[in-house]
């Protein structure tokens, strides 16, 4: 049997009154704080997404460090974990002992088709974001107002980033001052995102403020924000740049 399916159309004329409709709900003004609040989480996902481009294309060059991460080392991506493998048995032959053969063997020249750890990460956060969107973009129920499908919010990821944290400062090193944005393409374009992060955060405080909303969202967002700021040092680190510090 042939399906037809008509194409989305991208205009549909109904918002040139400055109005638009929430997901399940009224229309409300395109200022109203609960668009505001989607509405940066929309922006957020696009700068995660320009990140995505620079960090994969600065990372695309087979002659930069591959920093390899736990998931790796522990063998849950079979295959890049028997490359690891065979490099840490290299580099003992070569005289090198077991815990420098893991340092050097972390830091090794990527081999053609291995992914920055670091790169494949963002696209899972930017769908995370998608799904957090479309609860933000829903008013609670009321009257006869059913409620939506909505997409489950992504309650294992907090932890999860925790440890992309840790990772990311093991590589960088410590703190040891206040630090700009900036640095390599990667890296500042993470602290763009990180920046674009917190503004969502805040957003969303607000909302949550004056209507109910899950507070997972908040712990997310908060978390991620942490997270592109350690990515982003990570991602100097990688370059020979270091951290760009404020001097007075």
């Amino acid at each position: 049997m042939l399906v037809r399916y008509r194409p989305m159309r991208i205009y549909t004329r109904r918002g040139d009154s400055g109005r638009t409709a929430l997901f399940g709900g009224p229309r409300v003004a395109k200022d109203d704080i609960r668009v505001e609040a989607y509405g940066t989480v929309d922006e957020l996902n696009a700068a995660i997404g320009a990140a995505a481009a620079v960090v994969q294309a600065a990372n695309a060059e087979t002659s930069s460090p591959w920093i390899i991460s736990p998931e790796h080392r522990e063998g849950r991506c079979a295959g890049l974990a028997r490359r690891f493998a065979a490099r840490i048995a290299a580099l003992c032959v070569q005289g090198a002992t077991q815990s420098e053969a893991v340092q050097r063997g972390c830091s090794a020249p990527r081999m053609p088709g291995e992914v920055c750890p670091r790169a494949a990460r963002l696209p899972l956060l930017q769908s995370d974001l998608f799904a957090i969107g479309a609860h933000l973009a829903t008013p609670p129920p009321g009257g006869n107002r059913p409620s939506p499908k909505l997409p489950s919010l992504p309650s294992g990821r907090i932890a999860e980033m925790e440890e992309w944290i840790d990772e990311a400062l093991d590589g960088a090193g410590p703190l040891r001052n206040f630090v700009l944005p900036g640095g390599s393409g990667p890296a500042a374009s993470l602290h763009l995102a990180r920046a674009v992060c917190r503004r969502a955060e805040r957003r969303v405080v607000a909302l949550a403020a004056a209507s109910p909303i899950d507070p997972l969202i908040v712990r997310y967002l908060n978390r991620l924000s942490d997270y592109l700021f350690a990515a982003a040092r990570a991602e100097n680190a990688v370059a020979g740049r270091g951290d760009v510090e404020w001097r007075r």
